[in-house]
């Protein structure tokens, strides 16, 4: 194990350890002395590092409103990771069987009865509208009935019923979703969902990032899944009569996995970096709560204030190496590996 993946491995566990224990960290007459909502009247208008407040000195300076600094860091850390695990999991959960229903079926071999066929639009569009209802009010209720009612879609997708059927071409179906998102810059979208949503918490901006970065996970896992489809073993699981969610979770699913993980640790670094963006262009968190964009953005305000642009950059820098060398030595370890043939 080289060095650098040492330190890249060393910084995550710092980060996640800074991140839980934030609020001992954090807090007034704590490690730092101060708490990020703490307002040191006798420290307004940017006071440099070192300064000496109400409740001790101000490690990293202040902000306008005499908000510590080096707190705002520290909840900096559980808000980008927070936000960016959701956001990795929303992707997952919906790029994943997306992607390997797209490159299994193709467009020719998913059959549905009419009544599989009308339930299942049912439930997505119900998904859908759970889903924006959860972004919109921030309820994780409303968000878990939308992945609950899209999981529930792709069964009724998968369950074979005697009938005459009809062929649901789900492989165009999902590319051309896939290329429309694609051909809109990810800002963009960003930008707009981020305006009108009304109340912004950790899960709303997570659910923002993950609805709108799924398409990579999607890809690439359809494309694996394509490759496993035409090993020899596949067809004597098929003659085995195994179902098909089994042959996804039992036989593919293990096999895609190594590769997949390289993408979510990459896209991590994506989710962080675009709720920084968010925030420095206040649309992310509420003001009210510090985060690394926010810190940035105020810099603008008053560009004097050099430790609101070293500090929190400097913090943003070694997160997104440390996941950047993360993810690139997870897959050197892959890149000689194609996906195995099944296992029998």
């Amino acid at each position: 194990m080289s060095g650098l993946r040492i330190l890249a491995r060393v910084a995550i566990v710092l980060l996640v350890a800074t991140a839980i224990a934030a609020p001992n960290i954090a807090k007034d007459g704590g490690l730092l002395n101060y708490g990020p909502l703490h307002i040191d009247k006798t420290n307004l208008r940017w006071q440099a590092p070192g300064s000496t407040g109400d409740l001790g000195v101000h490690l990293l300076g202040t902000t306008k409103l005499g908000k510590d600094v080096a707190a705002g860091l520290v909840y900096g850390v559980r808000a980008a990771l927070s936000i960016s695990s959701l956001a990795v999991l929303i992707a997952l959960l919906l790029g994943l069987p997306l992607g390997m229903m797209a490159g299994y079926y193709g467009d020719q071999h998913l059959h549905m009865v009419w009544w599989q066929w009308l339930l299942g639009m049912l439930c997505v569009l119900a998904a859908l509208w759970y889903l924006y209802t959860g972004i919109e009010v921030g309820s994780w209720g409303d968000g878990l009935i939308g992945v609950g009612l899209l999981a529930l879609s792709i069964f009724l997708m998968t369950r074979s019923s005697s009938g005459r059927r009809w062929t649901i071409p789900i492989d165009s179906l999902v590319m051309k979703v896939v290329e429309i998102r694609r051909s809109i810059p990810l800002i963009y979208i960003l930008v707009v969902a981020g305006g009108l949503v009304q109340k912004h918490n950790y899960l709303t901006i997570a659910l923002i990032i993950g609805c709108t970065c799924w398409t990579g996970i999607a890809r690439h896992s359809r494309a694996y899944v394509m490759e496993l489809r035409v090993a020899s073993q596949h067809e004597a699981l098929l003659s085995l009569s195994i179902p098909t969610w089994r042959i996804h979770t039992r036989h593919f699913l293990p096999q895609i996995w190594p590769q997949i993980t390289v993408l979510a640790v990459f896209l991590a670094s994506t989710a962080i970096l675009l709720e920084t963006s968010l925030s420095f262009l206040g649309l992310g968190l509420p003001s009210e709560m510090m985060t690394w964009g926010s810190l940035l953005s105020e810099c603008r305000e008053q560009p004097s204030a050099w430790w609101l642009a070293v500090c929190p950059g400097v913090m943003l820098t070694i997160t997104l190496s440390a996941l950047t060398v993360l993810g690139r030595s997870t897959g050197s370890t892959q890149k000689n590996q194609k996906v195995s043939p099944l296992a029998p």
